[in-house]
């Protein structure tokens, strides 16, 4: 009787056991194939090996940004003319107070006190302050302007990154890393090497452009800087629609051979 038993108890645990192994290779499988290189996570990679304590430099493509139509600024007027003689000094307190906030109009003039309208239409900022400043010298003794752009700087960040969204900025200009880093960064199956930036070009026209940010020259293009209303989408690798795939198969392979199991156990 209790060789019976004993007899009963091995098939039941030979039954268990072989799925169980079936599901553990399915399992390591899965992980094997569903895995991204490194070498598809790394940014800015050389094409030769370099070492990293070595520095290298790349040419800024920067474009200096130029004051336009609707555009908010913040505008600080400094001089050695005591207050109680500087019309200016209300203005200059601090970059809250609403006197030191101007709005460009549509011709392209920003309004200031005593000096009236001065346009700053396609302006650099440091032209901008060098104009309002030869202005200043009538008025003032020794004046010192300095201009801050207050105008939000928008952009949208879509697909395989960890916070997706609509962001906005206050300042002059965002890199594509800085913009990818108030997403969150990059999952681990963003395409890093085709990343798909939507411009709208001086033309009005909506451009596309890919961007690989494996490759350290990323740091010379001129898509490098974002601009404003910029959108940012983010394919998956291939690996992601495979792992899924996987995953829903293994999620149904482990739950029929467990139905199997306690079916046969039952029988048994």
């Amino acid at each position: 009787m209790l060789l019976k038993e004993k007899t009963f108890e091995s098939r039941i645990l030979l039954q268990l056991k072989t799925p169980l192994r079936f599901i553990i290779y399915i399992f390591v499988l899965v992980t094997a194939f569903s895995c991204v290189p490194r070498k598809k996570l790394l940014y800015l990679q050389e094409a030769s090996k370099v070492k990293q304590t070595n520095a290298k430099s790349f040419a800024s493509n920067s474009l200096e940004y130029r004051l336009k139509p609707d555009d908010v600024v913040s505008i600080h007027i400094f001089s050695l003319t005591p207050g109680q003689f500087n019309i200016f000094s209300r203005s200059t307190e601090d970059a809250q107070n609403p006197a030191t906030i101007f709005t460009i109009d549509r011709a392209g003039f920003v309004e200031l006190p005593a000096i009236g309208q001065v346009e700053v239409n396609n302006l650099t900022i440091k032209q901008a302050q060098d104009k309002i400043r030869l202005l200043l010298e009538e008025y003032l003794k020794s004046p010192l302007v300095r201009i801050e752009l207050r105008t939000p700087f928008e952009f949208t960040i879509l697909g395989e990154v960890n916070k997706p969204g609509h962001f906005t900025k206050v300042g002059e200009e965002i890199t594509l890393f800085e913009a990818l880093g108030s997403a969150g960064d990059l999952t681990r199956f963003a395409d890093r090497s085709n990343i798909k930036l939507v411009r709208k070009n001086k033309e009005g026209q909506t451009e596309i452009i890919n961007i690989d940010v494996l490759k350290a020259d990323l740091l010379a293009s001129e898509y490098y800087h974002l601009r404003s209303e910029d959108v940012i989408i983010v394919d998956p690798l291939g690996a992601r629609g495979a792992r899924e795939n996987q995953l829903f198969f293994l999620t149904s392979t482990v739950g029929i051979i467990t139905s199997l199991s306690l079916l046969l156990s039952r029988i048994l």
